[in-house]
């Protein structure tokens, strides 16, 4: 049993740094976004407020779940898809104004850091998922509701 409990909890760690690892890859590809525009002189505010918006959303989820406290599964999936939604269409937004091409070439670092965002935000949050409803569910079936107290 108390193996069981230990590779339980081990799975949980896993799955908490592969959270914490897809946030700060999500935090550190919105500030370089933001750090390009200002760098090059292209100060582009829709997209920067998308790049803030995430970057908060993402810090919110980090100290969220360092405090022990998560949004109900659901909850959490909306919270998700309503940011990316959020972020996504002021980045269309920001097309339909300026279009896709950036003096004559394609502005493929934007459809790279889109891309890239909403990759890192789906992931980030089907492992918070994971993390409460697949890794607290098998703690809890492996070891007896009294023994696990506060201790996971």
């Amino acid at each position: 049993l108390q193996l069981k409990v230990q590779a339980a909890r081990h799975v949980l760690v896993m799955w908490r740094n592969i959270f914490f690892g897809l946030l700060l890859g999500l935090i550190i590809l919105q500030l370089l976004d933001v750090v390009v525009h200002v760098a090059t002189k292209q100060v582009e505010v829709v997209r920067i407020v998308g790049s803030v918006l995430v970057i908060l959303w993402a810090i919110a989820l980090a100290v969220m779940t360092c405090a022990g406290k998560t949004l109900p599964w659901k909850a959490s999936v909306a919270a998700c898809v309503l940011i990316m939604l959020i972020y996504l269409v002021l980045n269309i937004v920001f097309l339909a104004e300026f279009g896709p091409m950036n003096e004559g070439r394609p502005r493929i670092p934007l459809f790279g850091f889109v891309l890239l965002t909403l990759g890192l935000a789906a992931c980030g949050g089907t492992v918070h998922v994971k993390d409460e409803v697949q890794g607290i569910k098998e703690v809890k079936e492996v070891v007896p509701p009294q023994t696990i107290g506060g201790e996971v």
